[in-house]
């Protein structure tokens, strides 16, 4: 996504909690200032291949790392108060932004993709606060996505959402016992 709004990447594939540590440590040595997370998640955590971490163990993984470095992460639900607060708390990390409800792959892909193009075009060497609200607010709008954007604020962690709100999907079980979604 990053290279295709040229920006320099390294892509890490990772697979445990471990894996993940090691990764931190190698994107510790770099000037790389922005680290995007694609993984599974849900309100309370991530998923790896083989490891699963909850959120507020997360920030504090990510914490070291983090100085004068933006968290973006593609994870169903994940970009949540338990996972940012802490981490824009115990660190200089200037934001945490990612999907506020469940999202689509395609989707996923397409937002990010939409958002790191806008932002290169805005500045292709820096992202500012009012750039990444400006254009969340465009992707979310066209793609009918919904984010979380955290930042720090008068020494608060403020919440921004961008998007439509979205209702939980209701499991409904019928007269047989079976589940399903609706």
């Amino acid at each position: 996504m990053l290279e295709l709004a040229r920006r320099p990447v390294l892509y890490r594939y990772i697979r445990t909690a471990k894996e993940l540590e090691k990764m931190l440590q190698q994107f510790n040595g770099t000037t790389f200032r922005y680290l995007h997370l694609a993984c599974h998640g849900d309100r309370s955590g991530i998923a790896l291949t083989y490891d699963e971490l909850n959120l507020r163990p997360l920030a504090d993984v990510l914490a070291p790392f983090m100085n004068n470095r933006r968290l973006f992460i593609s994870a169903c639900q994940a970009a949540q108060l338990p996972l940012a607060e802490p981490l824009l708390n115990s660190s200089r990390c200037y934001s945490v932004v990612g999907p506020a409800d469940d999202i689509d792959f395609r989707d996923a892909a397409i937002a990010w993709a939409s958002f790191y193009v806008l932002m290169s075009k805005n500045d292709p060497k820096r992202m500012v606060r009012a750039d990444i609200e400006s254009n969340l607010a465009r992707v979310c709008t066209f793609y009918g996505v919904s984010f979380n954007a955290f930042f720090r604020e008068d020494g608060a962690v403020v919440m921004k959402r961008f998007g439509p709100r979205r209702f939980p999907r209701v499991k409904v079980v019928t007269n047989a016992g079976a589940r399903r979604s609706k």
